[in-house]
């Protein structure tokens, strides 16, 4: 009996020590989110709208003062230390170059649209993705005189004889998608979005136009 009493308390004290170490350590967990800058940086947040107008407009600004320019990547994620705390680790670009943040942000607000313009907000990033494809898309064909877009081509950045709008964009890789697997071109724009890269004279089947070059030189020098 003694011995099956004392393995009883032993069995409670492991449990109740179990116990302690585990509440110790969810305290410490919950004072580190407590204590993260990360969760303190929440205060320039707008529980609807997300991040603040102001908070934008300082992220903003401090990229133009390291690269003298607002033609953001199409993907830039903020890991710099300059920017406010808020932003580290979120995509500035797809936050600001999108029509709900101008609906929410500045549409109503004609003050803001000239505080971007001073610091040379893009606008015309704020239109659909599929409208400055196609816009390349015409700049590449009057460069070059085809469609025959490299699946590594990107529209050069500083190149002004590109729209702002499109430097950086990956135009090889949106011509490769929409040959591979119609990207761009389903739901009820894309019978439209065809017609007017037939009439760029889009090549669809890359194959097909080499066999038919080959084709055609062979009668030529036949």
């Amino acid at each position: 009996k003694i011995d099956i009493l004392n393995n009883f308390n032993n069995n409670n004290k492991d449990k109740f020590l179990l116990g302690s170490r585990q509440q110790n350590t969810n305290k410490q967990q919950r004072q580190k989110k407590e204590e993260s800058p990360l969760r303190v940086s929440t205060i320039n947040m707008n529980p609807i709208t997300g991040y603040t107008y102001q908070s934008a407009l300082e992220a903003l600004k401090t990229y133009h003062s390291i690269h003298g320019d607002l033609i953001l990547p199409r993907r830039f994620t903020v890991t710099s230390k300059e920017y406010p705390l808020e932003w580290h680790g979120v995509d500035l670009a797809s936050t600001v170059y999108t029509m709900k943040w101008w609906k929410l942000h500045i549409k109503y607000s004609p003050d803001r649209v000239a505080e971007l313009n001073k610091i040379g907000f893009i606008w015309e990033r704020l239109q659909p993705e599929w409208n400055l494809i196609f816009s390349a898309l015409i700049t590449y064909s009057s460069i070059y005189d085809n469609l025959l877009v490299p699946v590594n081509f990107v529209v050069p950045r500083g190149d002004d004889a590109w729209p702002k709008a499109t430097w950086g964009l990956g135009l090889g890789r949106c011509v490769f998608r929409m040959r591979l697997r119609n990207d761009f071109l389903n739901g009820p724009k894309g019978a439209n979005r065809r017609s007017q890269l037939l009439g760029l004279g889009f090549v669809w089947d890359m194959r097909e136009y080499a066999f038919t070059k080959f084709v055609a030189a062979l009668r030529y020098y036949a």
